[in-house]
């Protein structure tokens, strides 16, 4: 009878029906701890806190604290590792927060660069990432990350920017500043941008009245490209810049008569990919030169090949550099290097191009595009072109209203296009169902609102008949009966 009333103690063959671990970690601290101490037996003690008898001696008998033995995990270990992993959770919610988060293939991406890294065996498959059951169990071991549609920020949208997102990006600028204390020369802008070999937009030149067919001397290769890496302070500081060329090897031929002190590199694609950034992330630590007393903050867009880098995150931790993102589909008119130096520099490139063609009596090697390079780029590495850079986007000196007016002006001239287009198209429809003469738009009214977003335009007619168009009522005083 005694026997009856004894709890069940749980069988070695619980595991194979699916009930994994059914026993609490506080009652395995204490059997353990009892048998240690020789207060009891391994069977006794099973018995009394309900244990498997194959699973007490095991952890009894092994060397681990109490403590770790209890809370041991069941199963195989993650091939991370528990420290890794955390780093690669907190990442991820460090990316949400500045408007780039990661996806699961990102996830499984990087994962495989940091088993890579740890020398950790992989047996995945997959090339260069990890397997999709991997990232299952990654989010059932870390239950705060779930999967969520963003919302897409587009530039000039139906719904436009939002000011709240441009208020984000800046009371976090304006917080690094407060905190360390940056100086115009500790803050960097870097962006990536391509020359093609031969350009597309042929210079227009004068010749006499009837000419059909002008010749030109152009380069033999019309879809050859270069990348370089720009970075500049907002104090008028340039990096030296770091030149990709499309080639399968780096030859020492290919930097003749480039800009001082740059770096050139060599890959097939000729575009910046991860390990090509991670080189230049280490040449800007190198003459830029961040300490814990003088600490850098680095401005870049939101790319994959920059952003999605954990050697590029780590290594910046460690050296006292400071990365912010800016907003995504944004990049192109937040940042001071495209706003003031991308553009003028392709056009003086077309230009050394046209000069190069002329002096030289032969086509254009990929030998020969540093010192082409050059030459265009030491004409726009000027203190006046990246201090106006800065002003212009509002960073440095720090003030948002100028982002924000940009914007606004350009929203309201876009919507004014917009719905002017769709009134007149309307009033085409009416006229041609109309038997009666109707009449047609005089000329338009602005009325500003203050919404949530940035201000917007209403743009109806004054005159005209009344009817509705994609919800904008179009109202008229004249109408026929």
């Amino acid at each position: 009878m005694s026997s009856l009333s004894q709890p069940q103690q749980p069988k070695s063959n619980e595991m194979a029906s699916g009930n994994r671990k059914p026993w609490k970690e506080e009652d395995m601290r204490k059997a353990i701890e009892m048998v240690r101490q020789n207060k009891i037996s391994i069977a006794r003690a099973a018995r009394k806190f309900m244990l498997p008898r194959s699973t007490l001696p095991r952890w009894a008998n092994s060397k681990l604290k109490t403590e770790k033995a209890a809370a041991n995990k069941i199963g195989r270990p993650p091939i991370l590792g528990f420290d890794l992993e955390k780093k690669l959770v907190e990442y991820a919610l460090m990316m949400k927060d500045k408007f780039y988060g990661i996806t699961r293939e990102d996830l499984r991406r990087m994962a495989y660069v940091f088993a890579k890294k740890q020398n950790k065996k992989v047996r995945f498959k997959s090339n260069m990432t990890f397997g999709t059951r991997w990232v299952y169990k990654f989010l059932e071991r870390h239950k705060n990350l779930v999967d969520f549609v963003s919302h897409d920020i587009h530039y000039f949208s139906g719904l436009e920017c939002s000011v709240e997102s441009v208020t984000d990006f800046f009371n976090n600028l304006n917080r690094l500043y407060i905190q360390h204390q940056y100086l115009a020369d500790r803050i960097f802008n870097v962006e990536a941008a391509s020359l093609l070999v031969l350009q597309n937009k042929t210079p227009e030149v004068f010749v006499c009245k009837g000419k059909k067919r002008i010749a030109s001397l152009i380069p033999n290769d019309r879809k050859g490209l270069i990348t370089m890496i720009f970075s500049m302070s907002a104090s008028g500081f340039f990096v030296p810049p770091m030149l990709i060329f499309p080639e399968h090897t780096m030859q020492v031929e290919l930097m003749n008569g480039a800009p001082p002190c740059s770096i050139g590199v060599a890959h097939p694609s000729g575009w910046v990919q991860h390990h090509l950034f991670t080189r230049w992330f280490i040449h800007f630590i190198e003459k830029v030169k961040p300490t814990q007393e003088s600490p850098v903050v680095l401005i870049l867009d939101g790319q994959q090949s920059y952003t999605r880098n954990l050697e590029i995150i780590n290594m910046a931790e460690e050296n006292n550099v400071e990365i912010v993102s800016v907003i995504p589909s944004l990049g192109s008119h937040m940042q001071p290097i495209v706003e003031t130096l991308i553009q003028p520099l392709k056009n003086l490139y077309a230009a050394e191009v046209e000069n190069w063609s002329l002096e030289n009596d032969r086509h254009i090697e990929p030998f020969d595009l540093a010192e082409i390079f050059s030459r265009a780029y030491l004409q726009m590495k000027t203190g006046e072109v990246a201090v106006n850079g800065f002003r212009s986007t509002g960073i440095y000196p720090l003030d948002k209203a100028v982002l924000l007016d940009r914007f606004s002006s350009r929203t309201k001239e876009r919507l004014k296009k917009s719905v002017t287009k769709k009134a007149h198209f309307v009033f085409e429809k009416l006229k041609c169902l109309s038997p009666n003469p109707i009449p047609g738009p005089s000329k338009l009214v602005e009325i500003k609102t203050e919404t949530p977003m940035l201000p917007m335009t209403e743009v109806w007619l004054e005159d005209g008949p009344n009817f509705e168009y994609n919800d904008q009522s179009f109202v008229s005083e004249n109408t026929n009966d």
